[in-house]
C-alpha cells in the first residue's frame, strides 16, 4: 500500500449494469462491455448517485472522485495538522519509509522517525511545506494504525466514511496515513524513477502530472496487495499524489469477465509500463494525479499500482481505509464479519519472482544484495533455498554466489 476542474453535478455518464445483471440499453445510457473504460474520468461525489457509483466501481474496481464541499471542505493544512497530532499522541508502531529522499544520507534516518515526522507536523503552526515543518525537503513515509489510535485519527479526519459507499458497506478498523514532501528546491537531488510515457492521443487530462521526470519522488515499486476487502479509498488530505495503475489480469475480482482495457480510457492520461510487458509488448497503465480533496477508491488486489509525489511546495498527505461491500460478502452481516476478521493486518514486504525459474538457474548473486539491495523474507513453508557455490573467479573477494 498504504485520493481540478470541478465537473457538473452528478454523473455525466451512467452505466446500465448493476453487478453482473444487465439492463436494456437506452440512447442516453448506452450499454458498455465489462472492459470498456471510455466513461472513466474524475466524477463528482454525489451522494444521490450511490447506486450508479457502486455499479461503476464493481465494473472497474476503480473510481476517481471529487467530493462536494460538504465532504471535502476541511481538507488542507489544518486537517493534516489535526491528523498528525492524533498520530503523535499515540505513536506509530507500524511505520514504513517508502523513500528516504534527503534523509538517505543519514544512516540512522532520525529525521524520519515517527516522532520526528508526526511530532513536527503536529507542532507546526503552518505545516504547508517541509521547510516550515522542519522536515527533509524530500521524503515519503507511511504508517498503519489500529484500535484507539485509528479511532482518534478518524475523528480528526475530514472524511471517515465517504458518502459514495452504500449504507450497508462496512469498514475495517485500521487506517493508513501516507505523508511526504517533494519540494521543488533542489529537486534534482531527490531519488526518483524514470518512466517511459506516452499520452493517449485522445486524452484530455484534468491536470498535468509529471511525465517520468526526475522531479517525481517515487514510492514503493509497482505491486498488488493480498487483501480480502472490496477495496480501499484514499482521501488526499493535502498536496498531490500521482498514481500509476494497470489491471491484474488474473485477479478474482473480475469474476471471469475481461479486465478493464485502459486503452479505452480516452479522457485519462496513459503511459507505457516498462514493468508490465508481456508477449504483446509494453502494457499501458493509467496515470492519475489526485488533488487536495480528491478520493481514489481502488481494489489494490485487482490493480497493479505504484505512487509518486510530484514536485510541489506543499506537503502531500493522504488517509486510507478498507471497505467491504455487502453484496460482495453475503450481506451486511457478512461485510461486518469480514471487516472484523481483517483487523489484524499489517504491512508485509515480499520478494517475488516475475517469471518461472528453472531448477539450478542463477537467480541473483551476492552483489545484488549489497548497497541497499532487496530484503529477503523468511517463510515457514519455502519453495526455494539459498546456497553458496564457488565463484568462477576464486581470486575475487566475496566469491560466493547465491542461487
Amino acid at each position: 500500500r498504504a485520493l481540478p476542474v470541478r465537473g457538473s453535478a452528478g454523473l455525466r455518464r451512467t452505466p446500465t449494469t448493476r453487478g453482473r445483471a444487465r439492463s436494456s440499453p437506452s440512447p442516453d445510457h448506452p450499454a458498455m462491455s465489462p472492459s470498456d473504460m471510455s466513461a472513466f474520468e474524475r466524477l463528482d461525489l454525489d451522494p444521490s448517485k450511490v447506486d450508479e457509483l457502486t455499479t461503476l466501481y464493481r465494473r472497474w474496481r476503480l473510481l476517481w472522485l471529487r467530493p462536494r464541499d460538504a465532504d471535502g471542505a476541511a481538507s488542507g493544512v489544518d486537517a493534516l495538522r489535526r491528523v498528525a497530532r492524533a498520530v503523535a499522541d499515540d505513536g506509530a508502531d507500524e511505520f514504513s519509509v517508502e523513500n528516504a529522499g534527503d534523509a538517505a544520507r543519514d544512516p540512522a534516518q532520525d529525521a524520519l522517525a515517527p516522532s520526528a515526522v508526526f511530532g513536527s507536523l503536529a507542532r507546526c503552526a503552518d505545516a504547508a511545506t517541509a521547510n516550515t515543518a522542519r522536515l527533509p525537503a524530500h521524503f515519503y513515509v507511511s504508517t498503519v494504525l489500529g484500535g484507539d489510535a485509528a479511532a482518534r485519527v478518524l475523528a480528526e479526519a475530514p472524511i471517515s466514511e465517504p458518502s459514495f459507499l452504500p449504507r450497508d458497506a462496512a469498514h475495517g478498523t485500521p487506517a493508513w496515513l501516507f505523508v511526504g514532501s517533494n519540494s521543488p528546491s533542489d529537486s534534482a537531488a531527490a531519488p526518483s524513477r524514470k518512466r517511459k510515457t506516452a499520452a493517449n492521443s485522445d486524452a484530455a487530462p484534468a491536470s498535468d502530472p509529471p511525465r517520468g521526470s526526475r522531479s517525481a519522488l517515487a514510492g514503493r515499486t509497482e505491486h498488488t496487495d493480498h487483501v480480502t476487502c472490496s477495496g480501499t479509498w484514499h482521501h488526499q488530505l493535502s498536496g498531490r499524489k500521482t498514481w500509476y495503475l494497470r489491471p491484474f489480469d488474473r485477479a478474482s475480482a473480475w469474476r471471469g469477465d475481461p479486465p478493464p482495457d485502459v486503452g479505452t480510457a480516452r479522457r485519462a492520461r496513459l503511459e507505457f509500463s516498462s514493468s508490465g510487458e508481456d508477449d504483446r509488448g509494453p502494457r499501458r497503465r493509467l496515470v492519475i494525479e489526485t488533488q487536495e480533496g480528491d478520493v481514489l477508491a481502488v481494489d489494490t488486489g485487482a490493480w497493479w499500482h505504484e505512487t509518486a509525489l510530484p514536485s510541489s511546495p506543499s506537503m502531500s498527505a493522504s488517509l486510507a481505509r478498507e471497505f467491504f461491500l455487502a453484496e460482495e460478502h453475503g450481506g451486511a452481516a457478512g461485510a461486518e464479519d469480514a471487516a472484523r476478521r481483517a483487523e489484524a493486518f499489517t504491512n508485509v514486504d515480499g520478494l517475488y519472482a516475475k517469471r518461472f525459474v528453472a531448477a539450478g538457474e542463477i537467480v541473483c548473486t551476492q552483489k545484488d544484495f549489497e548497497d541497499g539491495g532487496p530484503n529477503v523474507g523468511r517463510s515457514g513453508n519455502p519453495n526455494c533455498a539459498v546456497a553458496e557455490i564457488d565463484d568462477e573467479d576464486e581470486d575475487e573477494e566475496g566469491g560466493g554466489t547465491m542461487v
